[in-house]
């Protein structure tokens, strides 16, 4: 199967780049964040499945002309399109000298430039036509970073019919991709009419994760979740896994960074977490533990998913001292006789949801869960009185861990 390789430092703008291709022209990218990694997919490309390498130019571990210098060397024939903001290099980096006389579709394109620019000069290279299906090809390891997408997807069973596996909006497992890759299904399909929707939503998701990894370590562990004795009773209780508990404290201290953006939410936080009380950061801890357990056991595997539980536990009681936030029924709410406290703990999943949505770079459904935590399935639940069905997957899996981590 031809193969389309490259080589791009900047992530989100790989990503971009090997999405879009591959939705375009139908055929697989292999993608590397370094000259060496390129290297090494051409090293194992035993049966000359690439049928052309895209590189930028500045990389770590490997700039782009160590690339074209391994495939002048090896004498391959694969055209090399190079993706740089200097053209200079052509004259000036000794392995390009004769880059226009060694292959005659070798091409250069200036940095930055559009994915259609980008899309053009690779079809033009390959002499591929346009596609006409009415759908759109996406690779099964994108499908994996979520377990929830806004779109439906389908897959190919022959040329001109397409099944529909999984409904947008719809939680799924890594087990249902999974089973299609042991069957041979390496790509899954969007219709072209949702592709831009799937795209941005991905590009959305993907910017948040690599905000988040790119913090400086002071910022990450500024507010560091520190798991607290009477924490690790309910641990040994719950029989949580280590690795699951040791991987929520990593997201969860990560994650509260994104709450950066809106200082009275972030001193709220601050506050929560640094307290003598230890229910309120405890109770939110072991929210996110237990949700994150339940969304293991789903098959729901995605650190997008534990994030979003993650940040939702800490926040979802925020506005609230540790007795109010004990309160989490109709019932309990009509034992109060202080009319400021009722409306406080009536309001506050507006109040919360509110913060939320002004942050930059949160995810996805922590506001719907936040705003829901409060629901039950029969329809008694505050604010909305939501039924069963009109509660969201997500926030029907906290609503349990919270009733769980209250039972203990």
């Amino acid at each position: 199967m031809k193969k389309i390789l490259i080589a791009e430092d900047e992530v989100d703008l790989l990503e971009i780049f090997s999405m879009c291709i591959e939705a375009d022209l139908s055929i697989p990218v292999i993608a590397v964040t370094s000259g060496n990694d390129a290297i090494n997919e051409l090293k194992k490309d035993a049966e000359k499945e690439i049928a052309v390498v895209i590189s930028d130019f500045n990389m770590k571990n490997g700039n782009g002309d160590k690339v074209y210098s391994y495939i002048r060397e090896n004498n391959l024939e694969t055209p090399f399109i190079l993706v740089s903001a200097s053209p200079e290099i052509l004259e000036q980096v000794r392995a390009f000298k004769t880059f226009t006389q060694d292959n005659a579709k070798n091409s250069y394109i200036p940095k930055p430039c559009s994915v259609e620019e980008l899309v053009f000069v690779t079809r033009s290279v390959l002499s591929t036509s346009m596609q006409t299906s009415e759908f759109t090809m996406l690779s099964a390891r994108r499908l994996l970073r979520y377990n929830i997408v806004p779109v439906d997807i389908f897959i190919k069973i022959h040329e001109i019919k397409y099944v529909k596996i999984i409904n947008k909006n719809e939680m799924y497992s890594a087990e249902i991709i999974e089973k299609y890759l042991q069957k041979g299904i390496s790509f899954f399909y969007i219709s072209d009419l949702d592709f831009k929707i799937f795209a941005e939503y991905h590009i959305a998701e993907m910017k948040k994760l690599i905000f988040v990894s790119n913090l400086p370590d002071a910022e990450k562990v500024e507010l560091q979740i520190e798991t607290s004795s009477s924490a690790r009773e309910y641990i040994n209780m719950f029989g949580l896994d280590s690795k699951m508990v040791e991987t929520v404290n990593h997201i969860a201290s990560t994650a509260i960074a994104l709450t950066k953006s809106n200082p009275d939410l972030y001193s709220l936080l601050k506050t929560m977490l640094h307290s003598n009380s230890e229910y309120a950061s405890t109770h939110s801890i072991l929210i996110a533990y237990v949700a994150c357990e339940i969304a293991n056991r789903l098959g729901w595997l995605t650190d997008s998913t534990y994030q979003k539980f993650c940040l939702a536990a800490l926040l979802h009681d925020i506005t609230l001292d540790s007795e109010l936030a004990k309160i989490q029924t109709r019932a309990e709410i009509a034992t109060i006789q202080s009319s400021h406290d009722v409306r406080e703990i009536k309001t506050h999943p507006y109040r919360i949801t509110e913060m939320v949505r002004e942050l930059k770079n949160i995810p996805s459904d922590v506001d719907n869960i936040i705003f829901s935590h409060h629901e039950r399935p029969d329809g008694t639940g505050f604010p909305r009185a939501l039924s069963a069905n009109l509660i969201s997957p997500l926030a029907c899996v906290f609503i349990l861990a919270e009733d769980f981590v209250n039972r203990a």
